[in-house]
């Protein structure tokens, strides 16, 4: 029997309109607004999801 490491990743989105003088002051606003937790993502805003398996392996004993 082999073992694995599974990612598995939930992808959340939503589109927000922000008014800014560039894309550059849009991206910071935003980013300012996320952190201040004035937009929170849930499971409303789920769009996909993914996985990624990996096969482990063996570690290896150095001999002396």
């Amino acid at each position: 029997m082999q073992e694995y490491d599974v990612v598995i990743r939930e992808i959340l989105e939503r589109r927000v309109s922000i008014k800014a003088e560039n894309r550059e002051m849009a991206e910071g606003i935003a980013m300012g607004e996320y952190r201040e937790e004035k937009i929170v993502l849930d499971s409303d805003d789920f769009c996909g999801m993914e996985i990624e398996v990996h096969e482990k392996q063996p570690v290896r004993e150095e001999r002396r």
